[in-house]
């Protein structure tokens, strides 16, 4: 118990000369340190699940969406596609040349202007 003097001089002098085993860290940080048992065969722990119906839920499901209208990958770059006359460099869906980085606040910003 840390009310006892001498437990808590232990777990002080504990945490001082190992603080990283006092550190917090999440569950997906935890497996992929140290739970083997959790990787896929190219050694990645699949990244956590947002709860259902949350908020982080609907907007993963929204930016999904929004890649697919604007032709952009999962990393939010801009892919390429068929050529569209008179549109240049700019192919498919996309809103920028292949290979740029797509930004949802300039997009925000370009709907609520037109």
């Amino acid at each position: 118990m840390l009310s006892v003097r001498e437990s808590r001089v232990a777990y002080d002098l504990t945490r001082k000369k190992n603080p990283q085993l006092f550190r917090e860290t999440s569950e997906f940080q935890y497996n992929l340190e140290n739970r083997v048992d959790k990787r896929s065969k190219s050694g990645l722990v699949d990244p956590e699940k947002p709860a259902r119906g949350s908020y982080a839920e609907d907007r993963l499901g929204q930016l999904k969406k929004d890649r697919a209208q604007y032709n952009v990958n999962h990393l939010g770059y801009y892919g390429g596609g068929i050529p569209q006359k008179d549109m240049g460099p700019l192919r498919s869906k996309s809103l920028g040349n292949p290979g740029e980085f797509h930004s949802p606040q300039v997009h925000n910003f370009l709907n609520y202007n037109t």
